[in-house]
């Protein structure tokens, strides 16, 4: 099985190239435009939502009738982050001032300051699947992960098992500190970036201090607490399960190119029609990666145009329990650092094999 799905690897590798000028030519000019209408049209019907769930749970007064609702309230603010994550990439409007405006009223509210998701974000757009250079996910080598303090190797090897939701909240904690410190930032965008930090620390203190004084801990539980749980789960998963799967895995600098890992290893997975609803359609990840600049309400179209041209390439997955299962028993860390497609490496084939130098491509 691992032989059958290292020569897959190789030869998507080894496919005739595209330029991503000819990828966005398939894609229809209408997919590229913005729809002011309808940008906003999402963001009122979230904030609906939102009243909705929170109206529901302050009168049902019932812990039992309450937590699956503020599980749908979890889920409907991971929705308004996707919003957000559109005036991240611009594709929100046409005003810089108005993508960052909708950008923290959107964001803050999961505790995610505009702007350092913005250019975080931006560093994993410009380094997908990039062995080295990637942000999100990026699986360690056995003998790097070996020499790991144990706290580090306890958190990596958990965020990759049932506690895969985790991964989003360390990544939060991580990225926000050393955006905080300014590294590699200019000085502009480290004023952005606190200016971000400030708007979310007053943005959760509000929420919080709210949510308890108009219901007590039940209302800071349920209204605050199990939302904020819910949003990572979904933050996690879906990054997680875009760019994961057994027989797809990460570049060497020698084969790295972005057409390929727009086109190649970003991965379309299919959800639940409430999970796409409720989350503006992110799923539909591949066009997104091919362009940011295409609005959420276009994906899906854009991913038809995709699919119909280049089905060979495209990466299309169906979420079930056992697929779930098989990308966090795989996919766990890729083997030594060598040129061309990486490997994956499951923690207990790890056990055994020795220490050794790092030797970096």
């Amino acid at each position: 099985m691992q032989a059958e799905q290292s020569v897959s690897i190789v030869e998507i590798a080894r496919d005739e190239p595209i330029t991503l000028q000819q990828i966005l030519r398939t894609i229809p000019r209408e997919c590229y435009q913005r729809n002011y209408r309808k940008a906003f049209a999402w963001l009122v019907w979230d904030w609906l939502l939102i009243g909705l769930c929170v109206t529901a749970i302050l009168w049902a007064q019932s812990w039992w009738i309450a937590v699956p609702i503020s599980c749908v309230l979890g889920t409907v603010l991971s929705g308004l982050f996707i919003l957000g994550h559109d005036a991240g990439h611009r594709s929100f409007c046409r005003s810089r001032r108005w993508n960052n405006f909708i950008g923290h009223i959107t964001t803050s509210w999961v505790l995610w300051p505009f702007h350092i998701w913005r250019l975080s974000h931006n560093t994993h757009h410009r380094h997908t699947h990039h062995v080295h250079k990637e942000v999100a996910w990026k699986p360690a080598p056995g003998f790097i992960y070996k020499r790991l303090a144990w706290l580090d190797r306890m958190i990596y090897r958990y965020a990759r098992t049932w506690l895969f939701y985790l991964g989003s909240i360390i990544f939060t904690a991580t990225v926000v500190r050393d955006y905080v410190r300014g590294k590699g930032l200019s000085s502009q965008e480290h004023c952005e970036v606190l200016f971000s930090v400030l708007i979310t620390a007053l943005a959760g203190a509000v929420y919080a201090s709210v949510s308890y004084l108009i219901a007590g801990w039940y209302g800071l539980l349920m209204l605050f607490v199990i939302p904020q749980f819910v949003f990572h789960f979904w933050l996690s998963l879906f990054t997680l399960l875009h760019h994961t799967t057994p027989d797809v895995t990460f570049m060497a600098p020698d084969v790295w190119t972005r057409e390929k890992a727009s086109l190649e290893c970003s991965i379309h997975v299919i959800y639940p029609w409430w999970v796409d609803l409720l989350n503006h359609d992110i799923s539909w990840h591949v066009p997104h990666h091919v362009c940011a600049a295409i609005p959420h309400y276009n994906l899906r179209l854009a991913y038809r145009h995709l699919k119909e041209t280049y089905p060979d390439r495209i990466v299309e997955r169906k979420l079930t329990f056992r697929y779930l299962v098989s990308v966090l028993r795989q996919c766990n860390l890729i083997e030594d650092f060598k040129p061309g497609m990486q490997e994956w490496k499951r923690f207990n084939e790890n056990e055994s094999s020795q220490p050794r130098e790092v030797v970096r491509q």
